[in-house]
């Protein structure tokens, strides 16, 4: 169910139960979204159920404000989202969410304070505080191909804290080929 989910702002849904031929929408606009992985499965588990990655559970509850577009295939959202993790702000395009291989995204994301080490389930890595400027396509290992600009703050990494790392180069997982310069 939804019982953990809270929606307080403005929302426009459009063919919730449209037809194969029809396009899906929801644009919100939100003045408070709390929500978990599992509730959104469960508010649109056709939509969301076989697109949102498993490791998003790892997030918790999350809660949030600002914009975001959805359709069957593509999320354009501009929030500000705090979490279990940590605190993110997303102003990111994603499109082609059909197929994670052929899935493209572009836009910027700022972190504080954020446990990328427990989202990614590597152990070596903790938290962060970064902004980065990605566009990219693919979310298998097979298909991640990204480009990737920045400034990591600060990131804790086997046992040591890295400062003021500037961030540009791409990432083909696993390998990032790039400068990352202190």
């Amino acid at each position: 169910g939804m019982d953990r989910s809270i929606i307080i702002g403005d929302l426009v849904v459009q063919n919730l139960f449209a037809a194969e031929n029809e396009v899906f929408s929801l644009v919100g606009q939100f003045d408070e979204l709390s929500t978990n992985y599992y509730d959104l499965i469960s508010l649109l588990p056709d939509i969301l159920g076989p697109k949102l990655p498993e490791q998003l559970a790892e997030l918790g509850d999350v809660r949030g404000e600002g914009l975001a577009v959805v359709t069957n295939n593509s999320v354009d959202t501009d929030m500000v989202l705090t979490s279990d993790l940590g605190r993110v702000q997303v102003d990111m395009m994603l499109d082609n969410l059909d197929i994670a291989e052929e899935a493209t995204y572009r836009g910027t994301i700022r972190a504080t304070n954020f446990n990328v080490g427990r989202l990614t389930q590597v152990p070596d890595l903790g938290r962060t505080s970064f902004r980065l400027d990605l566009e990219g396509k693919g979310f298998t290992t097979e298909s991640l191909s990204t480009e990737l600009n920045g400034l990591i703050a600060n990131l804790r990494f086997n046992g040591y804290t890295y400062r003021d790392l500037k961030v540009l180069g791409t990432l083909n997982a696993p390998v990032f080929n790039g400068d990352l310069i202190s």
